[in-house]
């Protein structure tokens, strides 16, 4: 039984980006308090939700581990711990299956595309209105409780928990999370899409970073008085690190659910990365983990606070200045940066190239598989290109403005004369040209 509710909560929320999530996947152990997933492979559309023109080529979480003093809930915190994130990403690439098929096939298959993209976008706005009448349902409930006063709610007898004593307890939960997150590696490979003939490969390592509630002197604490109020956390990081490499080696993996955690963190594990930059400051090594870094790994601490609009208002009712509502301090070891010109060139053919597929993102399931010659593959390709302008066309009347008319109609009166004027010259070149030919 309670390993279901776990796996019901783990797939609703992490579901839609790790594979294998379900109760036998589940190690818990419940007088520990201890739920631990591991060796969970990410799926391909894992990134989807960043809106990032790019797909998962391979990943893995090696363990996640949620501590919860069921004992002792309120009074100590909550740990969730994160280890071995290995992300591989790539290009997005077109279904290879559809690349073959002519003018008359994505004519019939046309109507079934836009239809699909429009039940998408019904879901999608549909599950956002549920979501948003939720939390004001909610917000409501939570209204009518602070006028009625927590009395009304709390329920008679001995051990009663009213709602007023569950959100307070889901509160001190939330403001006193712990979090550790600990070897992360995430890679982005091209071999010669964005940069022609040269292969490409962005990454961020980070061995360790560490976040947990403080009090006012810095301390670790357990803060039950109005946590979410006013939230204090210390971070601490270890070794975060970003390279962009040119023409180096690629990973030559054939068969990535093959590979075992021993695999994964050959390939993977920033420590293996880290230490080539350790030995050699430069990366000028010629080794399969060499990297020309951006970011040279550092380590440091922060301090962040976080004061909400009703903390604030309360502080600044005696005609005090109003305080921020976020406040950081952030302290590093040294901070090291390099660009070269390779890189340099290599980061603007890739912008550019992912710049471009994002363009095409809203309309790509219109975009035909084959490439424009005459006949109905040309007409197939126009109706791509009216759908496409009908899509952007939407898209900017639904934000549009004063100040854009204006711009637009600015435009116009600049386009119609040039344009006019283009058409004169044509026609003048052509008859000089025909005049030529009789004489």
């Amino acid at each position: 039984m309670f390993e279901g509710q776990v796996a019901f909560y783990l797939n609703k929320y992490l579901g839609k980006y790790l594979n294998g999530l379900d109760a036998e996947s589940l190690r818990i152990s419940v007088w520990k308090g201890d739920v631990e997933l591991r060796n969970l492979t990410l799926k391909p559309e894992a990134l989807q939700d960043l809106d990032l023109p790019c797909t998962v080529k391979a990943g893995l979480l090696g363990r996640l581990t949620l501590k919860v003093p069921w004992a002792r809930l309120g009074q100590e915190p909550v740990v969730a711990e994160f280890d071995r994130l290995y992300i591989l990403a790539e290009p997005h690439q077109e279904d290879a299956g559809t690349k073959g098929k002519d003018a008359a096939e994505y004519i019939a298959r046309l109507a079934e595309a836009e239809l699909g993209h429009k039940r998408k976008k019904v879901a999608a706005a549909e599950s956002k209105w549920l979501k948003d009448l939720e939390a004001k349902a909610q917000q409501q409930q939570q209204q009518q409780q602070l006028e009625g006063g927590e009395a009304a709610v709390q329920p008679q007898g001995r051990g009663g928990w009213g709602m007023g004593s569950l959100h307070r307890l889901i509160d001190s939960i939330l403001g006193n999370l712990q979090l550790v997150l600990t070897n992360v590696h995430i890679r982005y490979e091209d071999d010669g899409w964005a940069w022609a003939g040269h292969r490409l490969a962005v990454g961020v390592l980070l061995g360790r970073v560490a976040a947990h509630t403080v009090d006012e002197q810095g301390k670790p604490a357990f803060v039950t008085s109005n946590v979410l109020l006013l939230l204090r956390k210390a971070v601490t990081l270890s070794q975060l690190g970003a390279y962009f490499d040119v023409d180096r080696p690629h990973m030559a993996v054939q068969n990535w659910a093959g590979l075992s955690l021993s695999d994964w963190d050959r390939l993977f594990s920033p420590a293996l990365h880290l230490e080539q930059q350790q030995h050699d400051p430069g990366g000028s090594m010629d080794s399969l983990y060499a990297h020309d870094y951006l970011i040279n790994p550092v380590s440091g601490s922060c301090n962040y606070t976080r004061r909400s609009s009703k903390f604030r208002q309360l502080e600044g009712s005696d005609g005090r200045p109003a305080l921020p509502k976020h406040e950081t301090a952030l302290r590093l070891q040294s901070l090291a940066v390099a660009l070269s010109g390779s890189q340099y060139v290599g980061a603007q053919a890739l912008a550019e190239a992912l710049d471009t597929v994002a363009s095409r993102m809203p309309h790509a399931h219109l975009r035909p598989r084959f490439r424009p010659s005459t006949g109905a593959a040309a007409r197939a390709w126009w109706q791509y290109a009216l759908r496409a302008v009908g899509i952007r066309h939407l898209a900017r009347s639904r934000s549009s403005s004063w100040s854009r008319l204006h711009l637009v109609c600015s435009l116009r009166k600049k386009y119609v004369p040039h344009y006019a004027k283009c058409l004169s010259d044509a026609a003048s070149a052509s008859g000089s040209r025909a005049g030529g030919v009789g004489g």
